[in-house]
């Protein structure tokens, strides 16, 4: 059965709809984009504190979609297997997951001050788990956004 999903995952990764996210205004377009909707979406996290829930429908929505093009506009390299990939692509990769574990470790030693200069807040809380569930929302996306952003344009090789 995964077998048959890695297929059809390295068949999707290669098809025409991926092609066209392959310019790197494409990929800077949805890589900028997905920063921005996970602020959003840990925004509306804050909201809950006000009882306002809607907002967090829509960028949670928008969050997905948002992924699965950047995803798409990396060829798939976080999806699929070693086997599927060249050694460009795991080594690109595996340099994407150090510069991202890199602001993921700053961003967590940056909690402590937040949580000082917030503490005498009346939304204390919400504040510093709106941080943290930014931080790590960025985390996951990080390594994505790395490789979307610093890639040149795809030629097509012929094969």
């Amino acid at each position: 059965m995964r077998d048959k999903l890695d297929g059809y995952l390295d068949r999707l990764f290669r098809g025409p709809m991926v092609d066209w996210f392959q310019t790197p205004l494409r990929r800077r377009s949805v890589a900028i984009g997905v920063m921005l909707i996970h602020v959003a979406t840990a925004g509306s996290l804050g909201l809950l504190t006000l009882d306002i829930v809607w907002p967090l429908i829509p960028a949670g929505i928008a969050a997905i979609y948002l992924m699965g093009m950047l995803n798409m506009s990396t060829r798939g390299i976080f999806e699929l297997k070693d086997a599927r990939l060249d050694e460009y692509q795991i080594a690109l990769r595996d340099s994407a997951f150090r510069r991202a574990y890199y602001f993921s470790l700053i961003w967590i030693i940056l909690t402590a001050p937040l949580l000082g200069l917030v503490i005498d807040s009346e939304h204390a809380l919400m504040i510093l788990i709106v941080y943290i569930m930014l931080g790590f929302s960025w985390g996951m996306a990080l390594p994505r956004v790395i490789v979307a952003w610093t890639q040149p344009a795809d030629t097509a090789e012929d094969e």
